[in-house]
């Protein structure tokens, strides 16, 4: 059976805490960060992969 792996969109205007949440993700095997933003309009033009 294939892995899946839940995608993340973080969005926060702060490049500290997006930085953060990299981190912590980078280390869980069924997440993958697959984008970032720091607004709402960054999110979604970012969410149309």
């Amino acid at each position: 059976m294939s892995e899946r792996r839940i995608r993340i969109l973080t969005v926060d205007d702060h490049p500290l805490l997006r930085e953060g949440i990299a981190v912590v993700l980078a280390g869980e095997h069924d997440m993958q960060l697959v984008a970032e933003a720091s607004n709402g309009v960054e999110a979604i033009a970012a969410s149309c992969w």
